[in-house]
């Protein structure tokens, strides 16, 4: 109660309207359309890392160790495929 969803469902924030806090923080619905694009970004990324977390977790779980001169060729795939990615992000531009 009284976060952003709350506020648009319940048409809180109009001219002339006093501020309500929320967690201590005061709020300002008429910025609820660029409030809910940084909560979309955020989430996501959020999720993107926890993904990433969860795969890398994996991965290295299977390492015999952290010096292994076995894990060369499959660092040379995964720095060229970042480098490639980075490429076809300037190619974009």
């Amino acid at each position: 109660e009284g976060g952003p969803l709350w506020m648009l469902e319940h048409g809180v924030g109009g001219p002339g309207e006093d501020r309500l806090e929320y967690n201590g923080r005061v709020q300002y619905p008429e910025r609820l359309h660029v409030i809910a694009r940084a909560i979309d970004i955020t989430t996501r990324l959020l999720s993107t890392i926890e993904v990433f977390a969860e795969e890398m977790s994996a991965e290295v779980a299977d390492w015999p160790t952290t010096t292994d001169p076995g894990l060369t060729a499959s660092t040379r795939r995964l720095l060229e495929s970042i480098q490639r990615r980075h490429a076809g992000r300037d190619r974009e531009s």
